[in-house]
């Protein structure tokens, strides 16, 4: 690399000596020509440049459509997804709900039930209780006089103890 700008250098400094040689004459039509030439280059060179950097501004404002455009769907498909989010949420609260309701209607229904049920055998249990209180009296009147039985014969009085009523 160091080779190829020495090389460079001597080439510039070869190609400008004979320019160098005749500065001394002063300047002349030709270098002035030379000049209007070397400034109509730049002024081309400046166009194409221009040019270029047009087209490289129209890229990127292509480009930048482009991502605007892209970044549009992304929103839109965004909203697609929260949308679908959002009907899911509502379907599983709609299940839940569904869910919740099948379960309290069960559970009042098991309840109805078991008190259908229990009513009969209550009644039943009431109305034996009753006797039973109306028994009473007589169940005690009747051992009474069973222990009285039971003063005057043995056998009745052993028979009472082994139930434990003597």
């Amino acid at each position: 690399m160091h080779k190829n700008s020495s090389l460079m250098l001597l080439l510039v400094i070869v190609w400008c000596l004979p320019c160098v040689v005749r500065a001394g004459d002063g300047f002349t039509q030709q270098d002035r020509e030379m000049l209007i030439q070397l400034n109509i280059k730049v002024h081309e060179l400046e166009k194409r440049v221009d040019q270029r950097l047009d087209q490289v501004d129209k890229r990127f404002l292509e480009l930048r459509a482009d991502m605007d455009k892209r970044f549009e769907q992304v929103d839109k498909r965004f909203e697609q997804v929260d949308n679908k989010l959002g009907d899911m949420f509502q379907l599983i609260v709609g299940i839940l709900a569904t869910f919740g309701g099948i379960v309290a209607v069960t559970i009042s229904f098991a309840l109805w039930d078991r008190r259908t049920m229990i009513r009969p055998f209550e009644d039943k249990v009431k109305k034996v209780e009753e006797k039973i209180a109306g028994n009473k009296k007589q169940i005690k009147s009747l051992i009474e006089a069973m222990r009285e039985l039971a003063s005057s014969n043995p056998k009745v009085a052993e028979v009472l103890r082994s139930f434990s009523l003597f």
